[in-house]
């Protein structure tokens, strides 16, 4: 684990309005003038490369953003970290190509994200209703957008069915292992989601007793 000086130094640098020849304000400005993934004809060119830039750059804040927050919490940087590391992921999606497989993912990471930097209104407004359903989000993804908009039914019902699949216990997954029908990083996901999703239902079934 990095110590905190270091990752100030990266935080810092990262942070920059000017870092990496302005990347986030690039990659800002095409998310606004875009549409549907395609640009207009008179549009600024744009670097071939800022896709993987931006995911670059958007994923090592986040890193550090969480590493840092893991070793002090009320540290200054810890927000506006976050707060960049969803900037660039939602720049990365927004006004794009509709058939982006990946854009359901992208999109969860920016709302986690401003919610972790306590932006919670705007990790939100990032999940209309109307757009839910065509979002292309896997079960661990769609608990997290319901906990973002706080629709604690719809996790426990997703959690519920996910942990009452006899597909995901323990004994499938060895049996799949044994018969070479699942890979090894294969049971390392269910058992990832598995957790998650008993660490979720744990928390709601907790809210409602505070509740009460």
């Amino acid at each position: 684990m990095r110590s905190i000086e270091e990752i100030e130094a990266l935080l810092e640098e990262a942070l920059d309005g000017s870092a990496r020849g302005r990347l986030v304000a690039r990659g800002e400005a095409r998310a606004i003038i875009r549409r549907n993934g395609v640009l207009p004809a008179d549009a600024p060119q744009f670097s071939a490369t800022i896709e993987a830039d931006l995911g670059d750059h958007g994923f090592a804040i986040l890193d550090a953003a969480l590493e840092l927050r893991s070793l002090d919490r009320s540290h200054a940087l810890v927000r506006p970290a976050f707060q960049t590391a969803a900037k660039i992921m939602e720049a990365l999606v927004r006004n794009g190509d509709p058939e982006r497989t990946d854009r359901g993912f992208l999109r969860t990471v920016a709302g986690a994200s401003y919610h972790l930097g306590s932006y919670a209104a705007v990790a939100f407004s990032l999940f209309p209703r109307s757009e839910l359903p065509g979002l292309n989000v896997s079960p661990a993804e769609a608990c997290l957008i319901s906990l973002i908009l706080r629709d604690f039914d719809s996790l426990l019902g997703i959690s519920r069915r996910w942990l009452l699949n006899p597909d995901n216990s323990d004994l499938t997954m060895a049996d799949q292992m044994q018969e070479g029908i699942a890979t090894q990083s294969d049971v390392y996901a269910v058992a990832i989601t598995s957790g998650m999703m008993r660490g979720l239902a744990l928390y709601e079934f907790a809210l409602k007793c505070e509740f009460r």
